[in-house]
């Protein structure tokens, strides 16, 4: 029997795929929904600011199709934004 690599296309060798993400149980996890209400955006314009590199946004995990943020990251964000001028949002002068 040929090992499983062998079965794999040269396009899916298993050093190729995402790296595996490493989870620490110490850190608080916090859904794309409880942001924006955190933030008191809409869920879309978070979509808009993690898409905006300029921003700064943390890093979104996906787990079983739900987005998260690491809370840690996301104070980090908040310190950023108190600290300067805060992100400017489509349609708001």
């Amino acid at each position: 029997m040929p090992a499983r690599n062998d079965l794999l296309p040269d396009s899916e060798e298993p050093s190729k795929k995402r790296k595996p993400l490493v989870i620490n149980p110490e850190e608080e996890w916090v859904p794309l929904r409880v942001i924006a209400k955190e933030f008191h955006v809409t869920l879309p314009c978070v979509h808009r600011w993690r898409n905006d590199p300029k921003l700064g946004f943390p890093p979104i995990h996906s787990l079983n199709g739900v987005g998260y943020a690491v809370r840690s990251e996301l104070r980090a964000f908040k310190a950023r934004l108190a600290a300067g001028e805060p992100p400017k949002m489509r349609g708001h002068r």
